[in-house]
């Protein structure tokens, strides 16, 4: 499995398609925002990595939300926190990491 995470817009999908050869059925894209739709319908952390972890995707793609200004709002904040600790499970078992800025990706792991 292939994490590959990046600031919104910087080409993170452009750069799994033209670096790996996988199926668009076989990446899971917006791993952020599919966490936060999970929450708002009361699911927990684990229970959406089991499922992320039991389909089979082969790459998986995120923003990076941990960086910049910490929301006042206490749901925005919980969100954020638990998106990264969430990456960092989806990181500790995937083969490899790459953080992609203006396009270029980096390998990390």
């Amino acid at each position: 499995m292939i994490l590959v995470i990046g600031g919104a817009f910087q080409g993170k999908h452009e750069f799994v398609e033209n670096k790996f050869d996988v199926s668009n059925e076989k990446i899971f894209d917006d791993f952020h925002v599919k966490m936060k739709e999970y929450f708002l319908n009361g699911g927990d952390r684990e229970e959406f990595l089991r499922k992320v972890f039991n389909n089979g995707f082969k790459v998986i793609i995120s923003d990076e939300i941990g960086c910049g200004i910490v929301p006042i709002d206490k749901y925005e904040r919980l969100w954020r926190e638990e998106v990264g600790r969430g990456l960092c499970e989806v990181a500790k078992r995937c083969d490899e990491v790459w953080r992609v800025f203006c396009g270029i990706g980096i390998r990390i792991k």
